[in-house]
């Protein structure tokens, strides 16, 4: 649904339209939902009727998503208690119907259209795609297990799932295949479905380990996020709307730095999708010289969590000078710099210039110091023992001590 400018005979006229899909012909379609005449005359009479129509077709919106989610749960509680029994003798078989929610957004979706029409074209499977990844996606969010295990637990579902343990293992390679055709099919559908905001988007890593120590070209040994810093990993790089709804994602080596994942996710939504501005929103961890670059160039905004410890002088001379603060309360101030940068990079220098937004709270304050203190205290406790100071050296202790050795008592 939206407002709607058009032209006809040379004047322009203000209506709200909605596409929809021919029920017989499938082809995409528009119905005009109301009609406000003339352009020229509406702003004439109201200078600010465009906004105040935009205003209306966005509560529109708003309250057509209630009366979806209100029909999705009469028709689920229809259905519960339509297949209720009408009894329950002691001993029957127990079945999940919790599911049958997940199977409605997956019809909403429309995926058992998607992979028949994928299967059918891009593959030589005989067997139903469809129901082994139906099987595997509603596990995945109810019974999470091995795929086995999923395979052993199909018959607790209301309506099973008929196909073999095998198709459930090669429909993961048919999936692995069609990642990028079901992203563009699940991001139409919520296209069609939310006020979907693509001008912002929020980018964070994170990073899935393996229980092995067997490393290949994906699964590598690198920072973990997990604390498994003896087993194998994969690093995501996710990108997420302004309702924290998936738009895309990589997989990149274990041993990637996040630095690196920024720049393959963001190219492929601009080629993908057609975006041309975007504001990125993600924290200190993307936070290079080499993102920032790459996003100016792209035409891309951003904003960006700054790790001030490691940070340039500058930026730490701005965040002492007391100048220029708005003190919001006793608690809380705020300031805005201007600040600028430099980067080398195919043996040119490029100048960065942004924006500095610098914040302090004393809830803040409070919790750094705490947390100075209690790091304070941990390093005088390993000075006063030794075999407290050889342990925690091993395991990062370096950060709060420095050694200097006068003698041979540390052997």
């Amino acid at each position: 649904m939206n407002l709607q400018v058009y032209k006809n005979r040379g004047k322009e006229y203000v209506r709200i339209v909605e596409s929809y899909r021919d029920p017989k012909t499938k082809k995409p379609k528009i119905r005009v939902i109301q009609s406000f005449g003339s352009k020229e005359k509406l702003l004439a009479e109201n200078p600010q009727a465009i906004e105040e129509l935009q205003a209306k077709v966005e509560k529109m919106k708003q309250e057509k998503v209630q009366q979806e989610a209100k029909k999705i749960s009469e028709r689920l509680h229809d259905f519960l208690h339509a297949s209720e029994p009408s009894h329950v003798q002691h001993g029957a078989v127990l079945k999940n119907y919790g599911y049958e929610l997940y199977r409605m957004l997956w019809k909403e979706l429309a995926l058992d259209y998607f992979f028949d029409y994928r299967q059918k074209r891009d593959s030589n499977i005989q067997f139903r795609t469809k129901v082994p990844v139906a099987l595997m996606t509603f596990s995945r969010l109810l019974f999470p297990d091995s795929k086995l295990s999923t395979f052993e637990g199909k018959e607790r579902f209301a309506h099973g799932f008929p196909c073999e343990l095998e198709q459930l293992y090669r429909s993961l390679s048919f999936l692995s295949s069609q990642k990028e055709n079901l992203e563009k099919h699940l991001n139409k559908q919520m296209d069609k479905k939310i006020n979907r905001n693509l001008a912002v988007a929020f980018y964070d890593v994170t990073t899935y380990y393996f229980e092995s120590v067997m490393a290949d070209d994906i699964k590598k040994f690198g920072y973990s996020k997990d604390n498994k810093v003896n087993q194998v990993q994969v690093v995501m790089g996710l990108l997420i709307d302004d309702h924290g709804i998936p738009v895309s994602y990589e997989l990149f080596p274990g041993n990637t730095n996040d630095f690196k994942t920024f720049e393959p996710v963001l190219r492929r939504m601009r080629d993908e999708y057609g975006i041309k501005k975007l504001i990125i929103v993600a924290d200190r961890g993307i936070n290079s010289k080499n993102n920032l670059l790459f996003l100016k160039s792209m035409g891309f905004e951003y904003i960006m969590g700054y790790k001030l410890r490691s940070g340039s002088k500058k930026a730490k001379e701005m965040v002492l000078d007391e100048t220029g603060y708005t003190h919001v309360s006793p608690e809380f101030k705020w300031k805005k710099c201007e600040f600028e940068s430099s980067v080398r990079k195919d043996g040119k220098t490029y100048h960065i210039h942004d924006q500095l937004l610098i914040t302090w709270s004393l809830k803040r304050q409070q919790k750094d110091r705490k947390d100075r203190e209690r790091i304070v205290a941990k390093s005088k406790r390993l000075v006063e023992s030794t075999s407290q100071m050889k342990a925690e050296m091993k395991k990062g202790g370096k950060k709060y001590v420095q050694l200097t050795f006068l003698e041979d008592d540390w052997y």
